[in-house]
């Protein structure tokens, strides 16, 4: 992972000059999906400030500029993920998000205060689980003193490899025991998207199962993009060994391979899962969450979405939660919110158009946050 070794927000007024800054930010140290509480006093009145951010990660310089309007008193009251509006000075074609500022800096005249943002609490320990040990490849987040809790088996999509480690890190340190997994694309797994085994899963479902942190009727699969189709393929061909099923910007349809389309990109009992069938959601023990986005230019996430709450609310099932954010794209899958997207992303397959809009998918993403925690905290 990438991190912003440092973020600088300067605020400047244009109009009178500052009197006596006096800046602090609240909190000051607390994860990535807490936004920042920005008081500044001694501002010129009723004037219209602008936050700016900057930083670089490996040689690119990275910006944004926030309005705000100080009070009749000089008073600056600002609650913001500011982070999620940042953009390369210089801009490319398919950016990606930078990583993560450890300490920002904030700066009003001649006064600054200082804050952290972490993805992963201290207290989390992770821990490689790998092929030649387990018979899988994964990430093991174990959040300090976890005992009994829901449990997550996290998988990315068409990227290959782990996924991204920040949203593991957040949901561990929110409490939950997550078992990041790859599936393709890293040592001792298939090169591409292509025949996986359901069966690869199993084992570290049943190792999830085993874990003294973990409640082994409460493991939850939660899948984006095409690890999304896997989410619900697991809760629907293992009820036993899963209970609910997340899909963000994903498909409740099975999907080809994504390098030959000629070819499937699941098994089971040594048969190809024929592309274009729709995942039979009966079987699946507890809920599912599906979200999709209504500006998504990779995969039609909205229409998927409502087409899985059709199909549960045919199956009788009254408990699943299906929310569709018409202004994100693709970027909605990012997931928290503080995190940069762009409406193109480079891959292995070339530069990829995700729709939406930086803006868009970040204010999507401030909602779908608070929903997909509070799904969790009752699975």
């Amino acid at each position: 992972m990438t991190w912003l070794s440092l973020v600088a927000l300067t605020i400047f007024a244009s109009g009178a000059g500052f009197g006596r800054v006096v800046v602090s930010v609240t909190p000051s140290v607390a994860p990535l999906d807490v936004p920042l509480k920005v008081h500044a006093t001694g501002l010129p009145p009723r004037k219209t400030v602008v936050v700016r951010a900057t930083g670089s990660t490996r040689g690119v310089r990275w910006a944004t500029a926030v309005p705000a309007r100080a009070d009749a008193h000089g008073v600056l009251d600002l609650r913001r993920f500011l982070l999620g509006t940042m953009r390369p000075a210089t801009q490319r074609t398919g950016g990606s998000f930078p990583g993560f500022a450890q300490t920002v800096k904030i700066t009003v005249g001649n006064r600054s205060a200082d804050a952290e943002r972490f993805t992963t609490a201290p207290s989390v320990a992770i821990r490689d689980e790998r092929p030649a040990a387990t018979g899988f490849h994964g990430e093991w987040f174990e959040p300090a003193h976890a005992s009994h809790r829901p449990a997550i088996l996290l998988v990315g999509g068409s990227a290959g490899g782990l996924p991204d480690p920040y949203l593991a890190g957040l949901l561990a340190t929110h409490g939950y025991p997550v078992l990041s997994l790859a599936y393709f694309g890293a040592p001792g797994l298939p090169p591409e998207l292509t025949r996986i085994p359901l069966e690869y899963f199993e084992r570290p479902l049943r190792w999830l199962r085993a874990r003294p942190e973990v409640d082994p009727r409460r493991i939850v699969a939660i899948g984006i993009s095409r690890g999304a189709e896997a989410a619900l393929l697991l809760a629907s061909t293992y009820p036993r060994l899963v209970h609910d099923a997340v899909e963000i910007v994903g498909s409740g349809t099975v999907g080809p391979s994504q390098s030959d389309p000629s070819r499937p990109a699941w098994t089971l009992n040594g048969r190809p899962l024929l592309p274009g069938h729709a995942i039979d959601l009966r079987p699946i023990s507890g809920s599912i969450f599906a979200a999709g986005a209504g500006a998504d230019a990779l995969t039609p996430s909205a229409s998927e979405a409502a087409a899985i709450g059709r199909s549960a609310r045919a199956a009788g099932r009254r408990r699943d939660t299906i929310v569709v954010y018409t202004r994100a794209g693709h970027g909605l899958g990012a997931v928290v919110p503080n995190v940069p997207t762009f409406p193109t992303a480079d891959s292995r397959y070339g530069v990829l158009h995700l729709g939406g809009s930086n803006a868009a998918d970040e204010a999507s993403r401030e909602r779908l946050w608070p929903r997909l925690l509070a799904f969790l905290r009752a699975a």
